[in-house]
This record gives C-alpha cells, sequence and structure tokens, in this order.
C-alpha cells in the first residue's frame, strides 16, 4: 500500500500488521476493502468543488476509477509531506476502517444508539452513498459518544432526504442524488457536533418549508405495484415509532422484515369487496383508489393478514389491537389497555381515535394523522438532536 511505503521504515513492521488486522475485519466480501478506501477518501478528502470556478470536481470519477492513483496525485489534499505524515494518516484509516465495520453492523441489524443506519439500509440507500456520509463528520480524536452522536445525525439526515424524495415521487438514481449527497458529505466533514446540526439543516431548506413537503407529498401516498417496498417501510417506521414514543421497544426490524412465512404484510382496513355506497364512494374506481392510500392501511403478521382479508372492518377491528399500537389504535379497547399509548395520545395531540365503521371521511382523517406522525418522525429539528434515544 503507497501509504505503507512511505511510511518511517522502524515503524512499517508493526503498521503493516495493524494494517492487515484492520483490513481482515473489514473483508466480509470480495472488493470491500477497496469500498472502504473509496468510501473514506470520498469522506475526509475529496473536494466537491473548485474554489475559484465553483466548479466540480474530478475527485468523484478519479477515486472511483482507481483509489491509488488518485492519492499519489493528490498528497497536497491529504497532507502529505513527509513520512510521518504517511504514517499518521495510515493509522487514521486504521480508525475509519473500524468505524467501517461498526457501520456494517449496523445496517445488519438494530444497533441501539445507530437505528438510523439500519433505517436508510432498509430504505435502499446505496453503500457508495450512505458510508462516506456517516464517515465525513467523525475525527480521530472524536470520543466515542460523539462519534456515535455525529452518525446518527448524518444517518437522520440521509433517511429523511430520501424519504421526501420518495414521497414527491422524485427520482432517486445514483445520477440524480449522487451529486446532492456529495455535497452534502463535503459541509459535514469534519464538523463538531453544533456545526453539523446547522450544516445539515441548512442543507435541508428552511424548516417550515420541509415540513410542509412532508404533508403536500404524503396526500399522494398510495399503494401500487411499484412502491410497495417504500409503502411497507413507511408503515413499518410509523408503526415502530408510535410504539417507542408509548414506552415500548423498537420492533422495526420486525415489521420491516420480508420473505419470511408469517412476516408482516400490508393489510387493507377496506376489503376488496367493500360496496362503494355504504363507504362514501361514487363508484369501485374511487373505492379502489382510496382503499389503498396510506392511511387506509396498517401493517399485520402474514397469517392474520389472510385470515381476516375478506372480513368487513365493522368485524376485523377488534382483532387489530393485538398486534401493534397503529393497527390498535383503530379499536376502542386500545387506548383502555394501553396508558402510556393514552398518554402519548393526549400529550402529542396527534388525532388518534378509535372507528366502528370505516369510509372514505375516516381514511381522509386517518391519512392525516400518518401525515402528521411522518412529520414527527422527520423533522428536521431531530437531525441536531440533543439525546441518541431521541426516536
Amino acid at each position: 500500500m503507497h501509504l505503507l511505503a512511505g511510511s518511517p521504515p522502524a515503524r512499517a513492521p508493526r503498521l503493516k500488521k495493524q494494517w492487515e488486522d484492520t483490513m481482515s475485519e473489514i473483508r466480509a466480501k470480495r472488493g470491500e476493502d477497496v469500498r472502504f478506501i473509496r468510501s473514506w477518501l470520498h469522506a475526509k478528502y475529496a473536494v466537491w468543488k473548485e474554489i475559484r470556478s465553483g466548479r466540480p470536481t474530478e475527485d468523484y470519477k478519479g477515486i472511483e476509477a482507481g483509489v491509488a492513483i488518485w492519492v499519489r496525485n493528490n498528497h497536497e489534499k491529504m497532507g502529505l509531506h513527509g513520512s510521518g505524515d504517511y504514517a499518521r494518516l495510515l493509522k487514521s484509516a486504521m480508525f475509519y476502517g473500524r468505524l467501517y465495520v461498526r457501520i456494517r453492523d449496523a445496517v445488519s441489524s438494530l444497533v441501539p444508539g445507530m437505528e438510523h443506519v439500519y433505517y436508510i439500509k432498509k430504505l435502499r440507500v446505496p453503500e457508495k452513498f450512505y458510508y462516506p456520509a456517516l464517515m465525513s463528520a467523525v475525527l480521530v480524536s472524536d470520543e466515542p459518544d460523539i462519534v456515535m452522536r455525529k452518525v446518527d445525525m448524518a444517518a437522520r439526515f440521509l433517511e429523511a432526504f430520501y424519504v421526501l424524495m420518495k414521497m414527491n415521487c422524485k427520482s432517486t438514481s445514483d445520477s440524480v442524488i449522487g451529486p446532492y449527497v456529495f455535497m452534502v458529505v463535503h459541509y459535514m466533514r469534519d464538523k463538531d457536533p453544533a456545526g453539523l446540526a446547522s450544516a445539515l439543516r441548512s442543507r435541508s431548506g428552511r424548516i417550515e418549508e420541509w415540513r410542509e413537503k412532508w404533508l403536500e407529498g404524503l396526500m399522494d401516498v398510495r399503494l401500487r405495484a411499484t412502491n410497495k417496498w417504500f409503502v411497507h417501510y413507511l408503515l413499518a417506521r410509523i408503526t415502530s415509532h408510535v410504539e417507542v414514543m408509548s414506552g415500548r421497544g423498537n420492533r422495526f426490524e420486525e415489521y420491516a422484515r420480508e420473505g419470511c412465512e408469517d412476516c408482516h404484510t400490508i393489510e387493507h382496513l377496506l376489503p376488496s369487496n367493500s360496496k362503494p355506497g355504504p363507504c362514501g364512494f361514487a363508484d369501485r374506481a374511487e373505492l379502489s383508489e382510496w382503499r389503498n392510500k396510506l392511511g387506509a392501511l396498517v401493517l399485520l403478521p402474514g397469517g392474520v393478514n389472510r385470515s381476516l382479508r375478506n372480513l368487513p372492518y365493522a368485524d376485523k377491528a377488534a382483532a387489530y389491537r393485538v398486534h401493534n399500537l397503529l393497527a390498535g389504535s383503530l379499536d376502542e379497547g386500545c387506548y383502555r389497555d394501553n396508558p402510556l399509548f393514552a398518554a402519548y395520545n393526549n400529550e402529542s395531540g396527534h388525532p388518534f381515535r378509535f372507528y366502528r365503521q370505516f369510509g372514505k371521511e375516516d381514511i381522509a382523517e386517518r391519512h392525516g394523522l400518518y401525515a402528521r406522525l411522518c412529520r414527527e418522525i422527520w423533522d428536521p429539528a431531530r437531525f441536531g438532536a440533543g439525546s441518541l434515544d431521541d426516536p
């Protein structure tokens, strides 16, 4: 490795052993060591724009094309002037290698304090974006709690940004998102927590405008063949958020799991055989559109969902109560049996209520509830959350 070759000869054997140990942790799959090095260089050294011209630089393409060549051509950016600098930078790379492994573990399952890292993986944010973004603000000198806080803040921002784009039917292709994400990476670099919060909020625009975009986009969210995974994600996040705020554990991992026999699946509150008139719809086409709106959907275990599929709403509402609070809130008994949920409902001012019948006006009301919950979950003020326990 170029950095090892440039280090003081007396320190080279020890550095080589430490580097090999770090790389052995990273190499879980073919080529992952290269992905780490690219992510590290993007996070800490690549320049987004030339200062004088304001034009995008070639750093990002250059790093993807070949890290060894890019490093040799960018000694000045990396502060490489003498052999001591090479050793220092190699030690720094090892630190970020260990952070890379922690992030990789956190995208595989829920890790306390790093939940938002798992969320962005389930949201299908590409790893070539989230690794640099989550490492960018972290400094080698940061205490462990500050490292966790910075990673959490960056992950919150990425999740909120992707959800906003998806809600408003904007493209999240790499070619569209990539330049923006890497610009944000550049703005986050080496910031302290207060500076990081300020940078993220500035990237989100005016907070009230951002809030309104949630409502604007969410009003049009409904289940389609092309967005089933995203609707499932939204329902899993909303459901787990309500439960965390009501004093329960975070079951997002369970709610978001797919591909198993009894994984949670999307339940339509109005069955497909509902009659339009009694539910307040002009015709079957309007009924079909409205029963697929987000406010007319919940998550239930697959077997339960299949058993309730064709039952009228009034005959199955009571069965929702035992599975999760978002679905259970449709039934009167949920408020009596769950005092912490009832307290959250009263304190938040969210329009939770039970329904004995369910039709067009009720879907609209429930849709409004989901909009409020989404704005609470992805409030830009949370980018600078002071507590890692803040959901």
